[in-house]
C-alpha cells in the first residue's frame, strides 16, 4: 500500500514538474468558472491563486470572469464566453523588458 501511494506520488509529481517550469503567472480573481488546459494535460476549473503557464488555454462559461497577474505585474481580465491561448511570454526582470503574445477566438478583455 505504502508503495502505491509513493508511486502515485511521484507521477503527480512528474506531471507538474514541467508546468511549473514554465509557470508565468497566477490567477488574480474569478467570479465564477473559469477553466484552463496546459498543454499536454487535461483541464482544470482555475482557483485564486493557482499558476498558469505558457501556450494555456483559458476559457471562461457563460457566467464566468476572471484576472491573470503575470510575472511582470501587468494583469489581463477576461469577460464571459471568453476564449484564449496564452501563447508566448518572456520577461527579463533585470532590464524589465518582455515579449507577450496570445490568441483571442472569442470573448472581451482587458490588458
Amino acid at each position: 500500500m505504502t508503495r502505491l501511494i509513493l508511486l502515485a506520488a511521484t507521477a503527480a509529481l512528474a506531471r507538474a514538474a514541467p508546468a511549473a517550469a514554465n509557470n508565468i503567472g497566477s490567477v488574480a480573481a474569478l467570479n465564477s468558472d473559469v477553466d484552463g488546459t496546459p498543454p499536454q494535460a487535461d483541464t482544470r476549473q482555475l482557483f485564486i491563486g493557482e499558476g498558469v503557464v505558457q501556450d494555456e488555454l483559458i476559457e471562461s462559461s457563460p457566467i464566468g470572469s476572471g484576472q491573470f497577474l503575470f510575472l511582470d505585474q501587468t494583469t489581463l481580465s477576461i469577460a464571459k464566453n471568453s476564449k484564449l491561448v496564452l501563447d508566448i511570454f518572456v520577461y527579463d526582470p533585470v532590464t524589465q523588458t518582455g515579449e507577450f503574445t496570445m490568441n483571442m477566438s472569442q470573448g472581451v478583455l482587458r490588458f
